[in-house]
């Protein structure tokens, strides 16, 4: 019975003294994604997309992915242009769930 607990306590101590797994290295993202405008920002918001961050290929042909909804009368900054509808300096960030 002694010789059980000893044994027991030997294996236990091992595997707590056992160096730890290292631990799985982040995987690279598969491709980046960047958001941006054109001109002066009135068509709306463009994506393009890269597999090194270097060379860039625009998403959907080129064309606007979302389009600014302030439109109409035109109020406060927009009294001088009463067609305005902008989207300037987008920007996408990774959230902490990936």
């Amino acid at each position: 019975m002694r010789a059980r607990i000893v044994l027991w306590m030997a294996v236990a101590g091992a595997v707590a003294c056992a160096p730890p797994r290292p631990a799985a290295a982040p995987a690279e993202p598969p491709a980046f994604l960047f958001s941006y405008f054109v001109r002066n920002g009135d068509d709306g918001l463009h994506l393009a997309w890269s597999k090194d961050g270097v060379t860039w290929l625009p998403l959907n042909g080129g064309r606007s992915v979302v389009t600014p909804a302030v439109q109409g009368a035109g109020s406060g900054w927009q009294e001088w242009d009463t067609r305005a509808a902008l989207m300037r300096d987008p920007c996408i960030v990774r959230g902490p769930d990936g």
